[in-house]
């Protein structure tokens, strides 16, 4: 199976366009992602150009029962580019709701493909995210200290997080977030 780097990540995306383009069930349906996760990183070019990722997380625009048709169209492109078969999956979508307020007016176009609008995080929502997501996933604080975040954008975390802890119901905390933001503070770049 292929690592996805930046130049999978475009090829794959204009190719599902060109199969959701040719699929008679698709006319005149549009659909709309946004990336989140490395590619995003890896498309923003805020990542290194060695890194790769094994999919594309994507949150779904379009009404959800399009979904399928893209499912689909993404299966055709995993098997003609030797990619797993869900490298195109909504699996972040269990953790859209810690996405910063305002993310989708800060969304940045990828591109169109065909039918297929696709979008990514601003560079600061996705900081956020692989902030929540280096308490227990080592690549995320790799991919942080490559970004190499301001101060500016590591207190808009916190005031991020402090947020979400507010607003958690049950009393979670975001203690470990917050050490992360800590040790992202004090690094040398």
């Amino acid at each position: 199976m292929s690592e996805i780097d930046t130049t999978v990540a475009i090829r794959a995306l204009q190719r599902t366009g060109e199969v959701l383009a040719a699929s008679p069930s698709a006319l005149g349906h549009q659909w709309e992602v946004v990336l989140l996760g490395g590619t995003a990183g890896l498309l923003a070019r805020l990542l290194s150009p060695q890194r790769t990722t094994a999919d594309c997380d994507v949150l779904l625009l379009s009404d959800a029962a399009e979904w399928g048709t893209l499912a689909r169209a993404a299966e055709v492109v995993a098997d003609q580019l030797g990619l797993p078969a869900t490298w195109l999956n909504r699996d972040c979508e269990a953790f859209s709701w810690t996405l910063p307020l305002g993310w989708r007016s800060r969304m940045e176009r990828v591109g169109e493909f065909g039918p297929l609008a696709v979008w990514r995080v601003s560079r600061r929502d996705l900081i956020a995210t692989k902030v929540q997501g280096a308490k227990s996933r080592p690549q995320d604080l790799e991919d942080l200290r490559h970004i190499g975040p301001t101060r500016e954008e590591l207190s808009w975390v916190r005031e991020h997080l402090d947020r979400l802890e507010s607003e958690h119901l049950d009393g979670r905390s975001f203690d470990p977030e917050r050490v992360v933001v800590g040790v992202l503070e004090d690094a040398k770049w």
